[in-house]
């Protein structure tokens, strides 16, 4: 693999302080390696918000982007439109020990993006909007309401590409959710038919 090889990856991980970055930091560190490490190789890291990412590695100047987003998502499905990609799988013990940080298995199916034929291990998260049992009910039904519209989607998938991706409606925001819901939200979801009676 890339550890044992000391490859010299170019990869860009996401905007200092992101999730992306902290995700890469730990899939780094369950391997044993560093930034330095990665820099000792003849490597680089870079800071990089997805565009610039996409461009500097459709160019050749990267030859690696990490990313936490819905699949699919649509800045990897230009980039495999145009050139050869390969996504890297995580082995069984490292997702094991990623969703003991938190993370949940999220494979990637094969045929999600071009040229792709094999599942690829990976992680994910659930992203949740969490209201205190004194929020007023009526407030939180209306912005869970809002946040399945499509007006809604389309707004926050304005803010990060890829929610778009994976929010279509009240059933893709259910998925995963394992936490009580909020007598707001549960009014919602059971109005949208999202919740089983």
């Amino acid at each position: 693999g890339l550890v044992e090889q000391k490859y010299p990856l170019k990869v860009s991980v996401g905007t200092q302080g992101s999730g992306i970055e902290s995700l890469f930091r730990k899939i780094l560190s369950y391997y044993g390696v560093t930034y330095d490490d990665i820099a000792g190789w003849g490597g680089k890291v870079e800071y990089l918000n997805i565009g610039d990412a996409s461009t500097l590695f459709t160019d050749g100047q990267l030859n690696a982007v990490a990313v936490l987003a819905g699949v699919p998502y649509s800045s990897i499905s230009e980039i495999a439109a145009s050139r050869e990609i390969k996504l890297l799988s995580l082995d069984e013990e490292a997702v094991d020990w990623l969703c003991g940080q938190g993370y949940l298995s999220k494979p990637i199916a094969s045929g999600t993006y071009n040229g792709i034929d094999t599942d690829t291990a990976s992680v994910g998260v659930v992203i949740t909007v969490c209201a205190g049992e004194e929020a007023d009910e009526n407030i939180v039904y209306e912005i869970t309401k809002f946040l399945n519209s499509p007006e809604g989607i389309e707004i926050l998938g304005n803010v990060n590409s890829g929610f778009a991706s994976y929010m279509t409606g009240p059933e893709s925001a259910l998925a995963g959710i394992e936490a009580e819901l909020h007598p707001g939200a549960a009014r919602y979801y059971s109005e949208a038919g999202a919740l089983a009676q």
